[in-house]
């Protein structure tokens, strides 16, 4: 969800992970209320949230569509001919 401050728009993504509010602000990390964070800086919860944020991002680029390019010609090989519908040729013995 983005906000906007003084440095720009801001995006914050919240988690719940195990009762335990995790978010990831840009530009300001992770932050969880659990008493691990507050000791180390970093806990289960957040390194969950990450791997969980990594994978929605990954969803979110491979769901976009690619670009279309309508300037690019095919090749196609000079005589060349589709014969995909045609039937085989019959052998005679």
């Amino acid at each position: 969800m983005p906000t906007s401050g003084r440095g720009g728009s801001v995006v914050r993504t919240e988690y719940l992970i195990d009762r335990f509010r995790v978010v990831f602000e840009s530009g300001g990390g992770w932050h969880c209320a659990c008493a691990a964070f507050a000791a180390a800086n970093v806990c289960r919860h957040t390194q969950e949230a990450a791997g969980r944020h990594a994978a929605l991002i990954q969803m979110r680029n491979r769901a976009a569509p690619a670009p279309a390019d309508f300037g690019r010609k095919t090749p196609q090989a000079s005589g060349a001919h589709n014969f995909a519908g045609s039937r085989p040729a019959r052998i005679r013995a």
